[in-house]
């Protein structure tokens, strides 16, 4: 009876398998490699692109590399994982969730003479191949302030002439924030940001620093939440808009981000340098033309765009 039974379990199991492959047919196996940021964050986001550009594929037949900052690693997925009844994208989330896929010139170049599929969004080399087509390849490495995350800073909105003036106070608790953010002290950065803008209620720096610190520390909701009060007690300012950009970006709002980025000109924000940064290449890749077409009609030129 229990050699029937393994019979049977043997026999589901196989056809179970089968159906799965079949179930992918005309799919091409594939090779990719990432790189700068959370490997689940970008596997998730070269799928989207694959779906958007209608390029077949297959979750259960792909293999994922990357480096981890010790070593190169690779991730695939195997017939095991089918037996788990979750879906193809959970599976991935978990393995690929763990890992920090870290900028490795070596490994990216290795890479690229294998025709792998390329989708890095580091700082260093935003390199985007798909079938051996390059889709975005920027590998300048402009000034590190120009390219980095959207930190808080004390800074960043000298470039435009802001009407809303923020305190002596409301300056104060702006600076000792950013610190507490350049250290990863979120929590603390965040009480300061609100203590400036309850001292200075129509402080747009205040705002936009508290924005920067919900991304940094991934609370994507509350940014945006935070950019439309700002807007609303605040009112329009260039790097206000642009930060407000980066945070639907982040929500995978691009629709939203590209009406900001195009408020932020408007408003004064026009240096080429923060429109190549790492932050807003998502909207190379997802709505390319449209972005393009924006800082071009502004004459806001960056290289990809030309």
């Amino acid at each position: 009876m229990l050699n029937i039974k393994s019979k049977i379990f043997c026999l589901l199991i196989s056809l179970f398998l089968i159906i799965s492959c079949t179930s992918d047919k005309g799919a091409k196996g594939r090779s990719v490699f990432l790189a700068g940021g959370n490997a689940w964050d970008l596997f998730s986001k070269y799928v989207d692109y694959l779906k958007e550009q209608n390029v077949k594929y297959s979750l259960r037949n792909m293999k994922v590399h990357f480096f981890d900052g010790k070593q190169a690693k690779v991730i695939t997925y195997n017939w095991q994982d089918m037996l788990r009844g979750e879906s193809d994208l959970k599976t991935w989330e978990k393995k690929l969730k763990k890992y920090e896929a870290v900028y490795n010139e070596t490994e990216l170049n290795k890479a690229k003479n294998i025709k792998m599929d390329i989708f890095s969004l580091a700082e260093q080399a935003t390199v985007i191949i798909i079938d051996g087509k390059p889709i975005i390849v920027a590998s300048a490495q402009p000034k590190k302030d120009e390219i980095s995350e959207p930190k808080p800073t004390s800074e960043a909105s000298k470039s435009v002439a802001s009407k809303n003036e923020c305190s002596p106070d409301a300056k104060r608790y702006i600076d000792l924030g950013v610190q507490f953010a350049n250290n990863k002290k979120f929590e603390d950065a965040i009480k300061e940001f609100k203590e400036a803008i309850a001292i200075s209620p129509k402080c747009t720096l205040a705002y936009a620093n508290l924005i920067s610190a919900y991304i940094q520390s991934k609370n994507y909701n509350l940014a945006v939440d935070t950019y439309k009060e700002g807007l609303e007690k605040a009112g329009d300012d260039g790097f206000l808009h642009y930060v407000g950009a980066i945070a639907h970006i982040n929500r995978k709002e691009y629709d939203y981000a590209l009406i900001s980025i195009e408020k932020a000109i408007k408003f004064g924000f026009t240096d080429p340098n923060f429109y190549k940064r790492a932050d807003l290449q998502p909207l190379l890749v997802h709505k390319k033309e449209q972005f393009c077409s924006i800082l071009n009609q502004n004459k806001v030129i960056i290289k990809p765009c030309l």
